[in-house]
């Protein structure tokens, strides 16, 4: 043979031997089966790293007392300004119903000189509907003239010393396990401070 000749067939030779026949094709699916295994072992050890640190460790939360605390305190103090004003109504007009509730049978009698004269029921009802409603009035002027600020200011400070000893005492520093199934439960580790 030619050199050039030669050298045709050599480059034939190894462009034959490069096409993938089915020896390689095995070695090629054998190499994705390797990788594909490989991934799938290193997510079943995640997984179970990952169950097992927080099955065991758990999360830990961090409740600021001091701001949770005062955000109770201001909650507290809206709401009593709030419903303040309809409690003292609903006392003022309460108060005035207990007035006349002891009073007994509607019975007025009215002496001129020496005749008695009984009105009738229906006088006494409307005499003693206005007399409630002045007492109620009276009542609701008085209680109005109070100043409430020192009791809301009371309120809403204790509300923010009950929550702060409560998270001192009875939250920081539990573990509560939070059940987010049948067999897997979340330790919860409540963390805080001033």
């Amino acid at each position: 043979m030619l050199p050039k000749q030669e050298g045709m067939t050599r480059k034939m030779a190894v462009a034959e031997t490069e096409k993938p026949t089915g020896q390689n094709r095995v070695k090629a699916s054998g190499f994705w089966r390797g990788v594909l295994v490989g991934v799938f072992c290193l997510i079943v050890i995640i997984t179970a790293v990952v169950y097992y640190t927080l099955n065991v460790r758990g999360l830990s939360i961090f409740i600021d007392q001091e701001k949770l605390a005062a955000a109770v305190r201001a909650k507290i103090k809206a709401r009593v300004i709030q419903e303040l004003p309809l409690v003292l109504d609903k006392v003022a007009k309460d108060t005035a119903g207990h007035i006349l509730a002891g009073s007994g049978a509607p019975r007025l009698t009215v002496e001129i000189g020496d005749k008695r004269l009984e009105l009738p029921v229906e006088t006494v009802g409307y005499l003693q509907d206005q007399f409630r409603a002045a007492a109620e009035e009276s009542l609701r002027a008085s209680l109005g003239k109070l100043d409430l600020a020192p009791y809301v200011n009371e309120l809403a400070e204790e509300a923010y010393r009950m929550v702060q000893t409560t998270l001192s005492e009875e939250v920081y520093g539990k573990t509560f396990r939070f059940q987010a199934n049948r067999w897997f439960s979340l330790p919860v580790t409540v963390q805080g401070g001033l």
